[in-house]
C-alpha cells in the first residue's frame, strides 16, 4: 500500500497554513455521531509565519507525529520552531508535544492558565509532562498577546462556551480566530478534504451542528445560555474574522462561510436555551 502524504494547504499566502491530517470516523472517535461514520475527522495544527519567524497553534496528535514534521520541514526547511501556542491541555492539542520537541527543538508552550477545581488535575498533568518534555509552559489569559513579528500578534481571546480551560486566539495578521473545540461540526468526505470555502445554507447547517453540539455537550439542552451567546455576539463583533481554525474538523475559509457558521452557532444555542 502507497504511503499518505497529507497536503499542507496555505489558507494566507506566505503568513497561515494548516497542517496535520484526518483519522476515519467510526465508534473511536467520542465527539462524532454515528451519521458520521466513515467519513473523516480532520486534527489540525497551524504554522504562522512573519519573515523567519514562526509559531505553532496546536500539536496535534502523536498518530500524526510523522506527518507534521515533515509539512513543518517543507515550509522552514532548517528554520527555528521553538514557540507553540495550544487552546487547550487535552490530548488532541498537546500529545504531539514530544515529537515536536524530539525534532524542532520546542522549547516553550501557551497554555491556558486559569484553572478551575474541575480540571485542577488534567492542568497539573499537563503541566509536569511538559516539564518533562523540556518545555516551559507559559500561562496564558485572555487579553494577553504573543508577539510574532512586526505589529503581527497572536491575541489571546476569552472563550465565551467552553468546558474546562480554554482559550480561544485571534491572528491580526491572517484574520483568523483559533476557536479550539467549537466550530468543529464539518467532517470531510475524504482524508484530503479538510476546508469549506462556501456558505451551505443555515437549513442544513443548524440541525447539523445542534447535532454534533449535542454529542459533545449534552448538557446545553439543560442550561441557560443567555450570558453564552451574548458572549459569542459580542466576540463575533469585535473582530474581522475571515477564517475560523478550530482544533479538529474542517477550516471555515472566506468571509460569507465565516458568517453563517457564526450565524448557526447563535440559532442553536437560543433554540437550546431555558430562558
Amino acid at each position: 500500500m502507497l504511503k499518505h502524504h497529507a497536503r499542507t494547504h496555505e489558507l494566507v499566502p506566505d503568513r497561515l497554513f494548516l497542517l496535520g491530517d484526518s483519522a476515519e470516523i467510526d465508534h473511536r472517535i467520542s465527539w462524532r455521531g454515528a451519521e458520521d461514520h466513515g467519513r473523516f475527522d480532520p486534527i489540525n495544527v497551524y504554522l504562522l509565519r512573519e519573515g523567519n519567524q514562526n509559531l505553532l497553534v496546536e500539536a496535534g496528535v502523536a498518530l500524526f507525529e510523522q506527518t507534521v514534521n515533515e509539512q513543518i520541514a517543507s515550509l522552514i526547511g532548517d528554520g527555528e520552531l521553538s514557540r507553540l501556542a495550544v487552546t487547550r491541555n487535552e490530548p488532541d492539542t498537546i500529545s504531539n508535544v514530544p515529537g515536536l520537541v524530539k525534532r524542532w527543538h520546542l522549547k516553550q508552550a501557551n497554555t491556558p492558565g486559569v484553572m478551575n477545581p474541575l480540571d485542577y488535575f488534567e492542568d497539573a498533568s499537563a503541566h509536569y509532562q511538559m516539564i518533562s518534555f523540556g518545555v516551559e509552559q507559559v500561562p496564558i489569559r485572555p487579553g494577553d498577546k504573543i508577539g510574532i513579528a512586526g505589529d503581527r500578534v497572536l491575541e489571546a481571546v476569552q472563550a465565551p462556551l467552553r468546558m474546562l480551560s480554554t482559550t480561544w486566539y485571534y491572528d491580526n495578521g491572517a484574520k483568523a480566530l483559533f476557536c479550539s473545540d467549537i466550530m468543529t461540526d464539518s467532517a470531510g468526505e475524504s482524508r484530503e478534504d479538510r476546508i469549506v470555502h462556501e456558505p451551505v445554507g443555515l437549513d442544513t447547517l443548524v440541525p447539523y451542528m445542534r447535532r454534533n453540539m449535542l454529542v459533545r455537550y449534552d448538557w446545553l439542552a439543560r442550561s441557560r445560555l443567555r450570558p453564552i451567546i451574548e458572549g459569542l455576539q459580542t466576540l463575533f463583533d469585535s473582530y474581522e474574522i475571515d477564517i475560523l481554525a478550530p482544533s479538529r474538523g474542517c477550516v471555515i475559509v472566506g468571509r460569507d462561510a465565516v458568517k453563517e457558521r457564526e450565524a448557526a452557532l447563535l440559532t442553536v444555542l437560543r433554540e437550546l436555551t431555558l430562558s
